[in-house]
């Protein structure tokens, strides 16, 4: 006979002995549903947010990843992106999401790695965390376009993280 046979056979008695049993003697009461007019809703989102990505970092620098939010709410992320240089320049669609209208501000954190060959292959260890926030007026059932674009604003002689940027461009209204 197996060693966990006996310990099987005591459990199995266990589980049927009444303690274990559902107590069926005593009806189990269940609360009226409140009506839908007296529930307390707390604000519902009424406000599109389109966000379109695109970067004027050259070269040296390559888009790991770019994580949207507006207050607490993570609208998205990316993680992919176009390598084309010429490409990079032009907005793409991002996340979509529905936030509370009002005056809100979209957070954008970007991670960049280096990028570099050859005697410039010692770029390729960093890692730079950029972050910038834009603005925005949402209205109530209107969608907001708005154009993130991180940039690099320093001169050819700067410091390699000098000058990282996020702007907001072109915040339509649809």
């Amino acid at each position: 006979m197996p060693r966990s046979a006996p310990l099987l056979a005591f459990f199995l008695v266990l589980a049927a002995s009444p303690a274990f049993a559902d107590d069926l003697s005593q009806p189990e009461q269940i609360a009226a549903a409140e009506p839908e007019s007296t529930r307390s809703h707390g604000p519902r989102a009424d406000a599109g947010l389109l966000v379109r990505h695109a970067d004027e970092l050259g070269p040296s620098y390559v888009l790991h990843s770019v994580t949207y939010s507006v207050g607490s709410q993570i609208v998205g992320d990316r993680t992919t992106f176009e390598t084309r240089p010429a490409l990079r320049r032009i907005p793409t669609d991002g996340p979509r999401a529905t936030v509370l209208s009002g005056p809100r501000e979209l957070t954008v954190q970007a991670v960049l790695r280096g990028r570099g060959l050859g005697q410039f292959a010692y770029l390729n260890r960093y890692r730079i965390v950029v972050t910038g926030s834009c603005p925005l007026s949402m209205l109530s059932h209107m969608t907001t376009t708005v154009d993130v674009v991180v940039t690099r604003k320093a001169g050819l002689l700067a410091e390699f993280e000098e000058g990282l940027g996020i702007d907001c461009r072109n915040v339509d209204l649809e």
